[in-house]
C-alpha cells in the first residue's frame, strides 16, 4: 500500500512488488480520498513479469556461436533506417557497449544526426542490430527531407528512391516505420504512395537485398486510438488496418514474442504450473502491455502469394473450429497478403537512453534483433563464397 499527500491535481504512485518470477499476477490498484470516496482498478486480465534480455541472452536463445560475434570484422553489411527526426547518441551506444559487456560494435552514422536530441526507436534500433552482429558493418541511415507524416517528414518511398540510386546499397535493413493501408488512402486519396514503395522494394529485392519490417504493435488494427505516422486516430477498430510495409509481398514481416512459461494450453490452467521458460505472442490477453500486429492486406493488388497459400490455408481452417477466434469476415479479407512471416523476442529488451538503462518492447526491438541474425547469416555466406539470402 502507498499513501500519498499532494497539495496539486496530478498524482503518481509507484509501487514495487515481488513477484514470483514468471507467475501472471492479477493487479488491482485502489485510491481513497481522505475516507470520503475512492476509485479502484483492475489490470484485465492479469500481468505476466518477465526478466529483462541482453543480446547474450537472445545469442543463447537462437544458439548463434560465440565465435560469430567476437565483434571481429565479418563480410557484408547491414543498415537501420530512421525518419521524423530520431537520431542517436554516440555516448548512449558507448555506455550501452560497457554496461553489457558487448564488443565494440562496427557502425557509422549516414545522413543528418544530432546527437544532443536522441531518439527512442533509433537508439532502440542500432544498439540491438549492432549488439546482435558487432563484426558486421551496419549503416545508421537517417532519411531528411519532406514527406507525408503528420509533421511533414520525409518517409518510406522517399528512403526507397534513395536507397535504389546507390550502386552497392546495404544488403539488410530494419525497418520499424509503417502505417496503415487506409491511412496512406485516407492521407492521399488514393494508394499510389504504397503501390510505388512496392515497386521500390521489388527492385531491392531483385539486388538482393533483405528488408525486414516490423508488423505493428497495436494487434490487427495497428493503430488504435493513437494514431499513428500518417493514419489518424481509429477510435473503434471494427476494421482490420493493414500495415504497410511489413505486408509488402518483398518484405520479410517481423513480429514479437516474448519470454514466459505459459507455452501451451494446458499451461493456462490453474491445474498444471508450467517451468519451462519459451517463446509466446506478444499480446494483452497473454499479459504483456502490448499486442504484436499483424492481419492481410485489403489491396486488390496484394493478393496471398502461392509461397504461403499452404501455411494460411491450415490457419484459417483451424481458426474456423475455435469459437471466437477469428474477427467477423466482414472485417478483414482472407485473400490478402497475409502477414507476419517471422517472429523473435521483442519484449522487455536492455537498451541505454539518455545514460539510462531500462526496458523496451515492440516489433521494434524484433527488427533489429531478426536483421542482425540475417546479417550474421550473410556474413556466413559471402565468407563461404555463397550469395547474400537477399529477400525472404
Amino acid at each position: 500500500t502507498t499513501t500519498t499527500t499532494v497539495g496539486g491535481s496530478n498524482v503518481e504512485c509507484r509501487q514495487r512488488m515481488d513477484t514470483t518470477p514468471w507467475r501472471r499476477v492479477q493487479l488491482r490498484a485502489a485510491a481513497s480520498y481522505g475516507g470520503s470516496g475512492g476509485y479502484s482498478f483492475t489490470y484485465e486480465p492479469y500481468f505476466t513479469p518477465t526478466s529483462w534480455s541482453t543480446p547474450q541472452d537472445v545469442h543463447a536463445l537462437y544458439h548463434v556461436p560465440p565465435s560469430a560475434v567476437t565483434g571481429a570484422p565479418r563480410a557484408g553489411n547491414a543498415s537501420v533506417v530512421q525518419f521524423e527526426e530520431q537520431w542517436m547518441s554516440s555516448d548512449d551506444m558507448k555506455q550501452f557497449v560497457s554496461r553489457l559487456g558487448l564488443p565494440t560494435p562496427r557502425y557509422y552514422i549516414y545522413g543528418k544526426n544530432d546527437e544532443n536530441r536522441p531518439g527512442g526507436e533509433s537508439t532502440l534500433d542500432i544498439q540491438w542490430i549492432t549488439g546482435i552482429a558487432p563484426g558486421v558493418e551496419t549503416r545508421f541511415w537517417y532519411v531528411d527531407g519532406k514527406g507525408p507524416t503528420h509533421g511533414g517528414f520525409a518517409y518510406i518511398l522517399e528512403w526507397l528512391v534513395m536507397a535504389a540510386a546507390e550502386e552497392y546499397p546495404p544488403l539488410v535493413y530494419s525497418v520499424s516505420y509503417g502505417d496503415t493501408e487506409q491511412g496512406f488512402l485516407e492521407h492521399f486519396g488514393n494508394l499510389d504512395y504504397v503501390i510505388r514503395g512496392d515497386d521500390e522494394l521489388a527492385k531491392l529485392a531483385a539486388r538482393g537485398r533483405t528488408i525486414i519490417g516490423g508488423s505493428g504493435d497495436a494487434g490487427w488494427t495497428n493503430v488504435g486510438e493513437m494514431g499513428n505516422d500518417v493514419s489518424d486516430p481509429d477510435p473503434d477498430c471494427s476494421v482490420m488496418r493493414p500495415f504497410w510495409p511489413s505486408n509488402s509481398q518483398w518484405v520479410t514481416s517481423l513480429s514479437s514474442t516474448f519470454l514466459t512459461t505459459y507455452v501451451a494450453p494446458v499451461c493456462d490452467g490453474d491445474v498444471v504450473e508450467c517451468t519451462t521458460v519459451g517463446e509466446a505472442p506478444v499480446s494483452v490477453a497473454a499479459g504483456c502491455a502490448w499486442t504484436t500486429g499483424g492481419g492481410f492486406s485489403s489491396r486488390a493488388d496484394n493478393r496471398r502469394p502461392p509461397w504461403q497459400q499452404a501455411a494460411v490455408a491450415a490457419y484459417l481452417n483451424a481458426a474456423a473450429n475455435r469459437s471466437g477466434a477469428l474477427p467477423p469476415p466482414t472485417a478483414f479479407d482472407a485473400g490478402g497478403r497475409a502477414y507476419p512471416d517471422v517472429s523473435t523476442v521483442g519484449n522487455n529488451l536492455v537498451f541505454v537512453f539518455a545514460n539510462r538503462t531500462g526496458p523496451v518492447g515492440g516489433t521494434s526491438s524484433s527488427g533489429p534483433i531478426f536483421a542482425g541474425l540475417i546479417a550474421l547469416i550473410n556474413a556466413a555466406r559471402l565468407e563461404a563464397g555463397l550469395p547474400p539470402l537477399g529477400l525472404l
